[in-house]
C-alpha cells in the first residue's frame, strides 16, 4: 500500500471531457493506498488509469489483466475496454457478473474498509496540496439524510450516458447480509 506510483501522461489525458477525477497531474507521485481510496470514493477515472498501469504496465495492460481476471472468475458476460467503466464499444457486464465480482472483492483485505469510507484525506504530494475526498455513495454518508441508510455498508456508484445511474450496495441487518445491484 505504500508503493509510490508516478502518474503518467496517459493516465491523466486518456479521459473524456467531464470525467470524474481527483485532479492527478502528470509526474505526481502518489501512494497506491491513496489512489485506491480516491478511485473508490470519488469514482476517479484518472485513478483507475493509474491503477491499470500499476497492474499491467500500461492502461491497456491493466485492462487485459481485468479481462483475464473476469475469465478466471467465470464471468461469461463481462468484457472491459477501459479500467474506469466509461462507455466504450465492446465494454459490458451484467448484474449477475457484478454480483460475482463483488463477492470476490469482499474477501480481499482492505476492500470493505475502503468501500465503507465516507471521507478520506489525500495527503499532499510533490504536485498537489492535501485534498479531502468524499464518497459518492450517499447511502453511507449521514449528511445525505434523504438517502442515508444506517445498515448500508457501501460499495460503488457509477453513472454513464448509456448506463444511467448505477449502484452496488451492501447492507446487514438482523443477521442477514444483502447485496443490491441496480443498473
Amino acid at each position: 500500500l505504500d508503493t509510490q506510483l508516478t502518474v503518467s501522461y496517459d493516465a491523466v489525458h486518456q479521459l473524456e471531457y467531464g470525467s470524474s477525477h481527483i485532479a492527478l497531474q502528470e509526474g505526481e507521485v502518489v501512494r497506491l493506498e491513496d489512489v485506491l481510496y480516491g478511485t473508490e470514493l470519488e469514482s476517479a477515472n484518472d485513478g483507475a488509469n493509474v491503477l491499470a498501469e500499476y497492474i499491467g504496465g500500461t492502461i491497456q495492460g491493466g485492462v487485459d489483466a481485468m479481462n483475464a481476471k473476469a475469465a478466471a472468475l467465470g464471468l461469461a458476460n463481462t468484457h472491459y475496454m477501459n479500467p474506469h467503466g466509461l462507455d466504450a464499444e465492446g465494454h459490458y457486464t451484467t448484474a449477475n457478473d457484478l454480483a460475482i465480482i463483488t463477492q470476490y472483492a469482499l474477501k480481499l483485505p482492505l476492500f470493505s474498509e475502503i468501500t465503507n469510507t465516507v471521507s478520506y484525506k489525500l495527503p499532499a504530494t510533490n504536485k498537489s496540496p492535501e485534498r479531502n475526498l468524499l464518497s459518492t455513495d450517499w447511502m453511507i454518508n449521514p449528511n445525505f439524510k434523504t438517502y442515508y441508510y444506517k445498515y448500508a455498508s457501501g460499495l460503488k456508484t457509477g453513472t454513464t450516458s448509456n448506463a444511467g445511474r448505477c449502484i452496488i450496495s451492501t447492507a446487514s441487518k438482523d443477521g442477514y447480509n444483502y447485496l443490491a445491484i441496480v443498473m
